[in-house]
């Protein structure tokens, strides 16, 4: 067993900088399990064989086999099932710079092949490496996961959305996760954004309504997250039964003892505070169609405002500048995915927004169906297309579209100042030149 402890140490410490810099995971316990699971496969493996050459001679003795066997199997399914449970046996840390791993593997070939006369001199040289790489991953796991600011990350998803809510301190928000454009987008784009960054738990999950373009990956989401809360309002639950992508949905969460409650009014989250202003309590939203009863979000931090519209349409829009005539927001996802056919000309120019991002797919980009297209991204007034009357001039804002931009993030420090950037690749580049 020692042996066996020292090959897998060796091993581990051969593949860990390789699997911290592409899955962003370090597993320090690996050496360990891997003694205690060697133990009954030992076992499955002897008596399997056994098994194998008496049955056809011994059928009873074979039966005896099988039934160890079955025992051994448990015990191996259980070893793997503690492992899985132990929360520091796999620690997602995000992305690591190249240069730390590369400074892992000297310190390793260093004590593995260097000699010095003094040894106490080589012992310090690879404890102080030994403590930088710690040091330096702790404080990148400290800072992923303590935060001052606010966060808003618009994943590129194509037709659909998925966004990612970093609050102050350590709660993190996500808000729907669907595409009409993959059918595994949870997968593809959510997980993989989540694994990078660091983001092992979800504080809340929310709903804004049922179509599939907003939650056909929170299912991949919740298999392979933490998840504290999944969210939804009144419209949502209501028509479940009615709503074969909503009835499949909350069967899954059952599956996976997860629970979905009706969001709070308002849900306040240590600095922040999160309201639900769209739609409100005293309408009757069987009567809305069922973009116009989306889920809308208002979040506010550090006199910000930040305004998540869903799929709601002109007729939900005209009824929340009449409800809410002084409404106001710094930052908009804007409705509908940036759809100039369903947006009202005045909605945008009554929130005076800094930054509008769109979540929009690139076949609705290159018809030209989006907010500000083919216009630059710096956009004054809302297009023609779009408005019921002639488009108000509007308060200079910065237009952003996953389609031509990749992913979008926006942060909210805590003095109040908005900075945003954005994620986009050299191959999305390409193919949209193309």
């Amino acid at each position: 067993m020692i042996q066996l402890f020292s090959a897998g140490t060796a091993a581990w410490l051969g593949k860990a900088g390789i699997l911290l810099y592409h899955f962003y995971t370090i597993t320090p316990l690996a050496s360990v399990w891997t003694v205690l699971a060697t133990l009954p496969v030992t076992g499955i493996l002897i008596l399997g064989l056994l098994k194998i050459l008496v049955s056809w001679l011994l059928p009873t003795l074979g039966l005896v086999l099988a039934m160890i066997l079955s025992l051994l199997a448990d015990l191996f399914i259980w070893i793997v099932r503690a492992a899985a449970a132990v929360d520091f046996s796999s620690t997602l840390t995000g992305h690591v710079p190249l240069a730390l791993v590369l400074l892992y593997y000297v310190l390793i070939l260093f004590g593995a092949f260097v000699f010095l006369r003094r040894s106490a001199l080589k012992r310090a040289l690879c404890t102080g490496m030994a403590l930088v790489l710690l040091g330096s991953l702790g404080i990148m796991k400290w800072q992923r996961t303590h935060r001052d600011h606010l966060s808003l990350t618009c994943l590129n998803v194509g037709h659909g959305q998925a966004v990612l809510v970093q609050l102050p301190g350590t709660a993190n928000i996500l808000f729907d996760a669907g595409s009409m454009d993959a059918s595994d987008i949870g997968t593809q784009a959510v997980l993989p954004y989540l694994d990078y960054i660091g983001i092992d738990r979800l504080h809340a999950v929310i709903l804004s309504h049922h179509d599939i373009d907003h939650i056909n990956g929170v299912p991949e989401v919740v298999d392979r997250r933490r998840i504290g809360h999944v969210y939804a309002d009144d419209p949502f639950l209501a028509r479940a039964d009615s709503a074969e992508t909503a009835r499949f949905l909350l069967e899954h969460l059952e599956t996976e003892a997860v629970r979905v409650d009706r969001i709070p009014q308002p849900l306040p989250i240590g600095q922040t505070q999160i309201e639900a202003p769209w739609p409100p309590d005293d309408l009757a939203t069987e009567q809305l169609e069922d973009n116009d009863a989306a889920l809308v979000c208002l979040i506010e931090f550090a006199g910000r405002k930040v305004l998540l519209c869903s799929d709601i349409e002109k007729p939900a829009q005209q009824q929340i500048m009449s409800r809410y005539p002084g409404l106001k927001a710094d930052v908009v996802i804007v409705p509908h995915h940036g759809s100039v056919r369903t947006l009202d000309s005045r909605f945008l120019s009554q929130l005076g927004a800094r930054v509008l991002l769109c979540s929009c797919g690139r076949q609705d980009f290159n018809r030209g169906r989006v907010l500000g297209e083919p216009r630059p991204r710096s956009v004054n007034q809302i297009p023609e297309s779009a408005a019921q009357e002639s488009a108000p001039h509007m308060p200079q804002a910065e237009l952003y579209l996953t389609a031509r931009d990749g992913a979008v993030t926006v942060c909210i420090n805590p003095d109040g100042v908005v900075e945003t950037h954005t994620h986009k690749s050299r191959a999305r580049d390409d193919s949209l030149v193309k």
